[in-house]
């Protein structure tokens, strides 16, 4: 009897090992086709842009223009971002009407074992490559609130099927809208480091939320 018992246990502590480690290749497998996929988007964003320039002969440069110095600019998107950020965060997290975003967001990170290399790539790539084509480019080309809007409607959260995530989406359209005043008085960089940083801060807020929930 302790002979068969002790096989049992054995058996299903091989079982337990076998469905983790196939779990974990799925997984793993996955993960790798998504950041195939979320690189090849996003580094085609600002050769979009660079194509829609060449077409209407207007320079590319343009979209690199200094209006104000370096360290200014870095200072601007820094501070706007780290404020930005923290302020979606605790929105997302503590107000009821926003908890399908909140939801969304947690289970991502949760079933995709999202870590901070993922999130310091993910808000690296969306903040140089997403800020090119919608500031650098589409904004110089149709205005700041139409290229703005377009940006907020592409993150789907202009949802006429949920009125709150429209309402998170007015929330985003003025965010969006301040980035675009960035571009516009100070330069790029300072939108694409508003924006690398909001979207860090946010990945990794509700990262450490999930850990707290036992998600690692």
């Amino acid at each position: 009897m302790h002979y068969k018992n002790k096989k049992f246990i054995n058996q299903n502590i091989l079982f337990f090992i076998k469905n983790a480690f196939s779990n974990w290749f799925l997984m793993t497998k996955y993960k790798n086709i998504i950041y195939v996929f979320v690189i090849i988007a996003e580094l085609s964003l600002p050769l979009l842009g660079f194509f829609i320039f060449l077409i209407i002969k207007k320079p590319f440069s343009s979209v690199f223009l200094m209006k104000m110095n370096f360290f200014v600019q870095i200072l601007y998107g820094t501070v706007l971002g780290i404020c930005a950020g923290f302020l979606s965060a605790v929105l997302v997290d503590k107000i009821k009407n926003f908890k399908i975003i909140k939801e969304l967001v947690m289970k991502i990170i949760k079933e995709y074992r999202i870590n901070l290399f993922d999130i310091t790539l993910i808000s690296f790539l969306a903040g140089i490559c997403e800020e090119i084509l919608f500031r650098g480019v589409l904004q110089q080309l149709t205005g700041l609130f139409l290229s703005s809007f377009i940006f907020i409607l592409l993150h789907g959260y202009f949802n006429p099927f949920n009125l709150n995530i429209s309402i998170f989406g007015l929330f985003m359209y003025i965010l969006s809208l301040i980035i675009g005043i960035s571009f516009e008085y100070f330069g790029i960089l300072s939108a694409i480091v508003f924006h690398f940083l909001y979207d860090f801060i946010v990945l990794y807020y509700f990262k450490k939320k999930s850990c707290s929930y036992g998600f690692k």
